[in-house]
This record gives structure tokens, C-alpha cells and sequence, in this order.
């Protein structure tokens, strides 16, 4: 225990260099989730893991270190730390069941058996025997007490973009749509940088929404703002700005459209068509084909 908090305390550093080990987060993770415990020392691990991970996502959603696993690997190790994978639940209910780590899952000495319980009476004494009630006596019934209904937290938001994105990857699904919506409601740049961080994270019907939720954040964005990000490295940017253009609904952003369709990434290319498609009513196979049409208009 000793070790591994000296090992967060030093940020979990790769012996090869300054950039974080990813085996190790993995490795803090496993100790994390086999034992059920929140905290290692006074560090909140996972608080501490995912910041750390959140902050060095690449552009293109993957991680890479210096300790000599590749970036597969490396973002392999980063998605099972912040999806708090559980492998091997057999072995963690096994650990977590042991008296004897009670005191690495809650600093407490495991409770002392109860020696009232299954007692036996001393020799030559006979047990007492229940006490009966009066007779003639009643028990008068209790006052109803009115029970307040359970009140449902408000999911909470954090104020940087790794908190937001962290919450994000927490948050359940029944209070997915809600939190998601503050996330793109909220006003501040950090919203959209938490989005960009925890798409490449999710799967199905929440990396559809988030994805949405992003495009309708950038249709707050300027032309020239759109333009900008139509061209930048993060390619769910690069799609959300493409979808955000079709959903102003300017047509001034059709040339931009056109050049979108010669993206190396697939997703966005697609996005560029979706989006010609929806401010021209027009369909072309290729992006030469579309400038022909669009030259044409002038």
C-alpha cells in the first residue's frame, strides 16, 4: 500500500521518461475494483487516473506512453481503467468478502464476533422463557408517519473539461439524457472540450446523442469559427463542425462542404455529404462533381 501511494503521489510515471506509464494506471485500476476501494492512501484513484488520461487523449481519441506497448495497447489500458472493467468479479467478490482486507477497503480492523449470538446457557440453568404480555392489555398503535418522498439528485457538473468528461463516463443511464443536456445547454468552451474528450469513449445509442449534443453546440459557432474547425486535428471536431454547418442551414458554408468530402477520415467525409445534401437537395457522387454544380450556380 506504501508503494502504490508513493507511485500516485509521483503521477505514475513511465521508466522511460516523463510521460505516464498506461500499464501502470491499468494495474491502479485492477487494485481499485478487486478490492472495492475509493481511495489509496488519501488519494481518490480514479479521480486521480482519469484526469491524468482525460488531459493526454490524442487528437484522434487514443493514448500512447512511453513505456513501449504501442498505442493500441496504451489505449486499450486507458479505456479499461476509465470503463472500471471488472474481469474477474468471481475474484473480486472473493477479496472483498475476506475479514482480512478489511482494512485495506476501509481502515477498520474487521468486526469482533458477537459471542451473545448461539450461546449456550451455563450448566444446570434453564434458559429463561419469553416474557407474555398482561392480559387485558393492548399495545396501542403507532402514528403513521408521513414518509417524504425520495428526492433524485441533479446530476453534477464539474468546472474543467476533464471533470466534465469524467462525470460523462460516470453518469448512469437513467440520468444520461439530463446530464448530457446541461452539458449541451451550458454555456463555456469547457462543455464542448468534455464532449470532445468522451465520445471516442463511448458506444451506441450515447456516442450517437454526444455526437449530436456537439453539433448543436458548434451551430452557436461563427462562420469563420466553423471554417476553422472544419480543418482542425480532433476529427469528431472536424464532423461536428461539417453537421453543425448543414444545421444553420447557411448556405454560405457549401464551398466549405465541398472541401470537407476530401477528408482523410470517413465519418466526416460522410458528415460533408449529410450535410450537402440537406442545404442543396442535391446528391453528387464526388467532390469534383460538386464543384462542377456549384461553379455552375454563379
Amino acid at each position: 500500500m506504501a508503494n502504490l501511494a508513493v507511485a500516485l503521489a509521483n503521477g505514475g510515471r513511465g521508466r522511460r521518461g516523463n510521460d505516464a506509464d498506461l500499464y501502470f494506471f491499468w494495474s491502479l485500476e485492477r487494485v481499485g475494483v478487486i478490492y472495492g476501494v475509493d481511495k489509496i492512501g488519501d488519494v481518490d484513484w480514479y479521480d486521480f487516473g482519469a484526469n491524468a488520461l482525460i488531459a493526454t487523449q490524442r487528437g484522434d481519441g487514443s493514448w500512447v506512453g512511453r513505456s513501449g506497448h504501442g498505442t493500441d495497447v496504451d489505449t486499450a489500458f486507458a479505456i479499461l481503467f476509465l470503463s472500471r472493467s471488472n474481469l474477474v468479479r468471481d475474484l473480486a467478490a472473493k477479496v472483498q468478502r475476506n475479514p482480512a482486507n478489511a482494512e485495506l477497503r476501509a481502515n477498520a480492523a474487521p468486526p469482533a464476533p458477537d459471542d451473545s449470538v448461539g450461546a449456550k446457557p451455563e450448566p444446570g440453568t434453564k434458559p429463561e422463557p419469553p416474557a407474555k404480555p398482561t392480559p387485558g392489555t393492548v399495545e396501542p398503535p403507532g402514528k403513521p408517519v408521513a414518509l417524504a418522498p425520495p428526492s433524485t439528485p441533479k446530476p453534477t457538473l464539474g468546472t474543467t473539461a476533464s471533470e466534465i468528461a469524467i462525470e460523462l463516463t460516470r453518469t448512469s443511464n437513467a440520468d444520461w439524457e439530463a446530464t448530457l443536456k446541461r452539458v449541451r445547454e451550458a454555456k463555456g468552451q469547457e462543455n464542448t472540450g468534455a464532449l470532445l474528450a468522451v465520445i471516442p469513449l463511448l458506444e451506441g445509442e450515447r456516442k450517437a446523442t454526444a455526437r449530436e449534443a456537439l453539433a448543436e453546440r458548434l451551430c452557436r459557432m461563427t462562420p469563420i469559427s466553423l471554417r476553422g474547425m472544419l480543418k482542425a486535428e480532433d476529427v469528431e471536431l472536424r464532423r461536428g463542425a461539417a453537421l453543425a454547418c448543414a444545421m444553420k442551414d447557411d448556405k454560405n458554408h457549401i464551398p466549405d462542404l465541398i472541401d470537407a468530402l476530401s477528408d482523410k477520415n470517413e465519418a466526416v467525409a460522410k458528415a460533408a455529404r449529410a450535410g450537402l445534401k440537406s442545404l442543396t437537395e442535391k446528391d453528387f457522387a464526388t467532390a469534383n462533381e460538386w464543384r462542377e454544380w456549384y461553379a455552375s450556380r454563379k
